[in-house]
């Protein structure tokens, strides 16, 4: 069975791909930003030899030559999942930290796959919904649904006005970039692009602190830490839609095989969550979390009154075969595993 890159090995969502992939007997080649986040996904896989998983370190994506060291092996890839972007809100330069190693990154290791890599067939690059949705238009519109038809149209001097705009438009022109690539370079190797919504779900490669934790799932923590005891905050600007990481990472590793999937675009969501629906759950199936939780009885955290956007996630569902798990499944699968994290961090 041939060989697999993946990029951001550590990251929230490449950790499950690399679980699954591992699963399957592929030979894994990974990426991580330095030596102590390699050798923590090595910690976590101690019994596979170089032939089965080998962690190259990347500390910059955008310098030039970065990703030619992954090639440099006996490892002939048939396959590249490029996982690997910047998914914040703290950041004090936009450009450095959001715009270059997304965009640049992305264009830079197509270029390397198709000067050094011909073995390679399939390129799949973990987009984002922020790259469909429409950031002026607002949550209540419910005469639109979001399907892989649509861009967002955030312009560049949108990207620098503040952080979200930054995230948001890092993902659309990474995006475009790489389509754009395809058109003019008409590499041997086809394109396919995932764009999942606001991931839940159990964290496999544990963050340093709790405080580290990918951004969606803080706020699952925050419910359980008590920080919304008083209220419930809005659900956020468009992050209505929802995806449980494994099912976000299983349709990664579906795409890899599926004939019919070549150059296309994935929504990946299954369906919309509130914070208050969240925190409903937790109240329900981790009860012990009851005095931390805001009274029952609460209204903030809920849905807009006009009702929401549509969506139109059936090309995963039929061309994937993707199924998708439930909210509450979900959310109780992450809370478990924060709880094992913070026991972790309680021994050391």
């Amino acid at each position: 069975m041939a060989g697999v890159l993946l990029t951001g090995g550590n990251g929230f969502l490449a950790s499950h791909i690399l679980d699954l992939l591992l699963a399957q007997g592929r030979s894994v080649v990974t990426t991580a930003r330095n030596e102590e986040k390699a050798d923590q996904i090595y910690k976590l896989h101690p019994d596979l030899s170089p032939n089965q998983l080998r962690v190259i370190v990347i500390q910059e994506f955008t310098s030039p030559g970065a990703f030619d060291k992954c090639f440099e092996w006996d490892t002939q890839f048939d396959v590249v999942i490029h996982t690997a972007s910047p998914f914040r809100y703290a950041v004090t330069d936009i450009k450095r930290e959001l715009l270059d190693p997304a965009i640049t990154g992305t264009t830079l290791l197509l270029k390397t796959i198709q000067d050094k890599a011909p073995s390679v067939k399939k390129v799949i690059i973990t987009s984002s919904f922020a790259s469909i949705l429409n950031s002026y238009k607002e949550n209540s519109c419910p005469e639109h649904v979001y399907s892989e038809d649509n861009w967002n149209p955030l312009t560049m001097d949108d990207a620098y006005l503040n952080p979200l705009n930054g995230y948001r438009a890092s993902k659309t022109f990474a995006e475009r970039a790489a389509w754009e690539f395809m058109k003019t370079r008409r590499p041997t190797f086809s394109l396919v692009t995932m764009c999942p919504t606001l991931m839940f779900g159990p964290v496999v490669h544990p963050p340093p602190t709790l405080d580290k934790l990918n951004t969606s799932n803080q706020r699952v923590r925050n419910f359980i830490a008590g920080d919304y005891k008083v209220e419930i905050p809005d659900t956020g600007a468009s992050f209505f839609l929802w995806i449980d990481v494994r099912d976000a990472a299983l349709a990664h590793v579906k795409a890899m095989d599926a004939s019919k999937c070549e150059n296309k675009r994935f929504l990946l969501t299954a369906g919309y969550f509130s914070n208050k629906e969240i925190c409903e759950v937790i109240r329900e199936f981790c009860p012990e979390y009851e005095e931390r939780l805001p009274e029952k009885n609460i209204e903030s955290g809920g849905y807009p009154k006009r009702g929401l956007y549509g969506f139109d996630n059936s090309r995963a569902s039929k061309e994937l075969g993707l199924t998708y798990r439930t909210l509450t499944e979900s959310i109780t699968d992450t809370v478990v595993s924060l709880q094992k994290l913070q026991k972790q961090y309680q021994e050391l």
